[in-house]
């Protein structure tokens, strides 16, 4: 097919390669699978797992991963592989010559990622790590195309899938990361799965009955901070000033919609560039709370409200009453932060939609496509075909979603203003 002009990937032109590769025993001589069941050091030489490079058979990628908004809990990241399975090696039942040295079936941990170099091929940047939770194929109306659905969940949800006895001590009170780590011992995660801050808050004690996920989201709950899985798998914990702190959050990593940089932008800016997809934009009350009332157990209530708030668009209470920190002092901390985020009724930027365009040298266009991460700070300006405009709005990366075939890549980055300025 011929090259579409003015796209990202390199298969079409432009700069980016997309690699699809699966788990596998380390040394490549053996083209075998990992498999939990067919497990055993002395065969494969080592216990660490190598990648086998799939892309060749890819047609279609897509993931999402993220939150709904900053004080929601961070989901379980799924992704979508299309295979060419026209020589039937990607069905575990076929008669086809099968190069995997196992069958290929769900299990297998699979890793998408972007080459962004050409001139670089070690340059990897991961895009989405999930092991395959269903392989479905399809055929077409003919019978004759084959094609293999590889169904991905994240690191995330596999923790949701742990649940372990309760312990028969309790842990003792711990602090926020010091919990998580407890919970990924009991659920054996490696230390290099994980990438944990620093807590500042402490939790009651507690005989962790619930699942591996629940455990580590209640945390990041108690905390205030945010608890997801990074691209390439590690399972990564957030403490409350992130988005305040880290300076991916606190500096713009992208100028969406602008034609020219804006003057407070500095020498070492990003470029900007104008939206070539769709954007979403709103003002809802469902977004406003002025009555916030949280509690953790055993504990007092602590209530905050804003009357200003209250007397322009009414009452707006949330209540949570099932906190697990140790002291009300740090109930009352979430609940005034909350108040402060979310009592303003806003014009908001929900998500932007930015797609292949015709400036596939920008790198700092390019960037975005492969390297926007949770909480990267960036600035949207809105300009319309009327000659009006929405001035910049700076704010903050919550969710990422992906789709990519032979045609397009689309990233869709969901967006949240409300802590903007709030420590």
């Amino acid at each position: 097919m011929p090259l579409a002009p003015g796209q990202p990937l390199r298969w079409l032109g432009g700069q980016i390669d997309l690699q699809v590769r699966v788990a596998t025993g380390l040394d490549p001589a053996l083209s075998a699978i990992w498999d939990v069941a067919l497990w055993d050091v002395s065969p494969w030489g080592a216990e660490d797992l190598a990648y086998q490079d799939i892309s060749e058979w890819v047609e279609e990628v897509a993931y999402t991963r993220g939150a709904e908004a900053w004080d929601t809990r961070y989901t379980a990241g799924t992704g979508t592989v299309v295979l060419d399975n026209s020589n039937g090696q990607f069905t575990p039942v076929s008669d086809a010559p099968d190069p995997w040295g196992v069958p290929f079936r769900s299990g297998r941990k699979v890793q998408i990622s972007a080459l962004p170099n050409p001139d670089d091929p070690d340059l990897r940047v991961h895009l989405f790590t999930g092991r395959i939770d269903e392989r479905t194929d399809q055929y077409d109306d003919s019978g004759f195309a084959l094609t293999t659905v590889l169904n991905l969940i994240d690191t995330l949800g596999e923790l949701g899938q742990s649940n372990p006895p309760m312990l028969t001590t309790p842990t003792g009170v711990q602090t926020t990361d010091e919990r998580i780590h407890a919970v990924l011992d009991i659920a054996q995660i490696d230390e290099d799965e994980r990438d944990i801050q620093t807590g500042v808050h402490t939790m009651q004690a507690s005989y962790l009955a619930q699942t591996a996920l629940e455990e580590s989201q209640r945390a990041a709950d108690s905390e205030g901070g945010a608890f997801f899985a990074a691209p390439d798998g590690k399972l990564t914990f957030k403490r409350r000033d992130w988005l305040s702190t880290d300076p991916r959050s606190t500096e713009v990593q992208g100028y969406l919609g602008f034609e020219t940089l804006p003057p407070e932008a500095g020498p070492d800016a990003p470029q900007a560039f104008i939206i070539s997809g769709s954007v979403v934009i709103s003002e809802t009350l469902a977004r406003v709370s002025n009555d916030i009332q949280f509690s953790r157990e055993g504990g007092t209530m602590q209530w905050v409200f804003d009357p200003v708030s209250i007397g322009s668009v009414g009452i707006r209470s949330y209540k949570r009453t099932d906190y697990q920190n140790n002291t009300d002092a740090q109930v009352l901390f979430l609940a005034e932060r909350n108040l402060e985020a979310q009592s303003e009724a806003r014009f908001r930027v929900q998500s932007v939609a930015i797609q292949a365009n015709a400036d596939p040298d920008n790198e700092d266009l390019n960037r975005l496509f492969y390297d926007t991460q949770f909480g990267d700070l960036v600035a949207v300006e809105i300009q319309t075909m009327h000659g009006w405009r929405i001035p910049d709005r700076l704010t903050h990366v919550i969710g990422i979603a992906a789709h990519i075939t032979v045609e397009d890549w689309t990233v869709v980055l969901t967006l949240d203003d409300s802590l903007i300025g709030v420590s």
